[in-house]
């Protein structure tokens, strides 16, 4: 996985089988820079280009600045937070939220700088007697990669922010807490997001960022170059660890990706470690979990855990210590699919010939072996350092979408994701009845999960039989003594395509004010999928306002109930 190895060129990977190639990233001669005048980056994904031209911007003027000021770490990236701008971003949330955010230190890294390091965000309304459903998510393992941190900060921000404002949002946060530490490598992102002066492969000197990778602690016994010491923090997880027979990571102390001189070595680690201990259930793991691998975690297991890197427009799962499938693959490979969807990623994970090389000690790989739960990874854009223009267009709202997709299996992950997802979810005022709402949704088992370039998924095959409608409570606390409940049918002949469904619900004895409106789509084979919700104003008892979800997936064909 780019971000978690040295970097590789495609065409190199493409010829090279399973071996690694490691490229020298060195510095384009000066008349190289000449003829590319700032700020023009090719990508990094074009064979044809040099390493160095994804490196940093040419013939920048010394700033004077320090980086540690609270903004972007060079206003070509105006759009990314340095790292004491993501902590006072979070800090600032938890001021404006107190009912729903709170940030705590989970520990210091090896600089500690000021105690910052150790940061992390929660944000739920759910009280701890409600039993929430828990997501970790993780960014900025790799210093040098500038769009994961801001990518998950703005996660968090647009979770507190659309609190009552967002159906969706709003039932997530009362059942669910979702955790998030931006930058697992506060100490190598400070190194990464500092403009200096760097020895070049041909003895020149550049200016610019150091794509510094690693953390920054150089161990008692350092022999390694300047620019080469330090240990990769996803390497350092205790699955697989130090196995060099797959190739997944490095003994050498010098190398890009270095695992360190023990599983977890690394205090960055550790409290990574010990934190998702304490969040995922204890009654869920495994206890041998390398002797047990093959054996399946099931349908009944909770936790999200996603890992966000940057670059290549990938998205993985378990396994990525060697290229096989893990015993859980239809559900694991459902949620890469799905996740896939949005941004249109290509799937890099075991049994699949995308697979580009075996990935040991990693992050991904150790939450769902030791911890049992649903866990994946994205690698987000093109490049470690972005440029803003597509990071914003592209990058950020296409991966949004995905997070927020896994997000909202977190209760039963396994399970949800084998359901049909609810599209296009809509409350309108009801052209039929006084005092009504008309109600149109669409639902599909197999949209996200058929994702072009690969074979149609087992998991979305089924068809889609209902769609049940729930006012004012959420399907899982849902009480047919005291709740209503509407069962939508669909054409027996709709299959596991998109399916439409409309129905015109009373509103009677609704008091005035807003409602929410909950939807959840079951297969043929029984599996509820995730739920999409909205709100919808009853005025005076006579009339609903409309209300539509925060869906984006537009309606196929419609569908009379039967």
């Amino acid at each position: 996985r780019f971000s978690r190895s040295c970097f590789l060129l495609p065409a190199l990977i493409a010829s090279s089988g399973r071996s690694i190639i490691r490229i020298r990233v060195g510095v384009l001669p000066s008349a190289a820079i000449a003829s590319h005048p700032f700020p023009r980056r090719p990508s990094p994904m074009d064979p044809s280009a040099s390493c160095e031209l994804s490196r940093t911007p040419w013939n920048l003027p010394r700033p004077n600045p320090s980086p540690r000021a609270s903004t972007a770490p060079y206003p070509l990236f105006s759009c990314f937070r340095d790292l004491q701008g993501t902590m006072d971003a979070m800090f600032d949330l938890e001021k404006e939220h107190p009912d729903l955010v709170a940030v705590s230190d989970i520990g210091d890294s090896y600089l500690k700088h000021s105690g910052e390091a150790g940061q992390v965000v929660k944000i739920t309304a759910a009280h701890a007697t409600d039993d929430p459903a828990k997501v970790f998510v993780t960014g900025g393992h790799h210093s040098r990669e500038f769009a994961p941190p801001e990518l998950v900060m703005r996660l968090a921000e647009r979770l507190a922010k659309g609190y009552g404002v967002d159906a969706d949002i709003t039932w997530i946060l009362d059942t669910t807490e979702i955790h998030i530490i931006t930058h697992v490598n506060p100490d190598g992102r400070v190194k990464a997001e500092t403009l200096d002066y760097y020895m070049g492969a041909d003895g020149n000197w550049v200016y610019g960022f150091s794509l510094w990778r690693k953390n920054v602690n150089p161990g008692s016994n350092n022999t390694c170059p300047s620019q080469a010491f330090g240990v990769d923090l996803n390497r350092n997880y205790d699955w697989w660890w130090g196995n060099l027979t797959f190739e997944g990571a490095s003994d050498d102390p010098c190398a890009s990706d270095y695992h360190g001189t023990k599983p977890e070595s690394k205090p960055k680690v550790q409290a990574v470690v010990d934190y998702a201990k304490g969040l995922f259930p204890e009654g869920q793991r495994k206890g041998d979990p390398v002797a047990e691998m093959n054996a399946p975690y099931g349908e009944d297991i909770t936790g999200v855990f996603v890992d966000v890197h940057s670059s290549g427009g990938l998205t993985y799962y378990p396994w990525g210590h060697d290229n096989i499938t893990s015993a859980d693959n239809d559900s694991l490979e459902a949620l890469g699919r799905k996740m896939s969807h949005y941004p249109e990623h290509v799937l890099w994970a075991g049994g699949h010939p995308d697979f580009l090389y075996p990935v040991s000690g990693d992050a991904s790989d150790y939450m769902y072996a030791h911890l049992g739960v649903a866990s994946a990874g994205l690698e987000i854009g093109d490049d470690f350092y972005q440029d803003c223009g597509r990071f914003e267009s592209k990058v950020y709202p296409e991966n949004l979408k995905s997070l927020m997709y896994a997000i909202k299996l977190a209760r039963r992950p396994n399970a949800l994701v084998k359901g049909p997802d609810v599209f296009n979810l809509t409350a309108m005022p009801s052209p039929l009845r006084a005092g009504g709402i008309q109600v149109t949704a669409s639902a599909s088992d197999s949209k996200l999960v058929n994702i072009p370039g690969y074979a149609e998924f087992p998991t979305g095959d089924q068809d889609v039989v209902k769609v049940e409608l729930y006012l004012n409570v959420h399907p899982d606390k849902y009480d047919a003594d005291k709740d209503k409940m509407y069962t939508l049918l669909p054409d027996a002949s709709s299959g596991s395509g998109m399916v439409s469904f409309k129905e015109s619900i009373s509103t009677n004895g609704l008091g005035s004010g807003r409602h929410a409106l909950y939807a959840q789509a079951t297969d043929s084979d029984g599996y509820p999928g995730p739920i999409s919700s909205v709100f919808f104003v009853v005025n005076d008892n006579k009339r609903g306002k409309s209300g539509k979800s925060s869906k984006t997936p537009k309606s196929a064909k419609s569908s009379k109930k039967v």
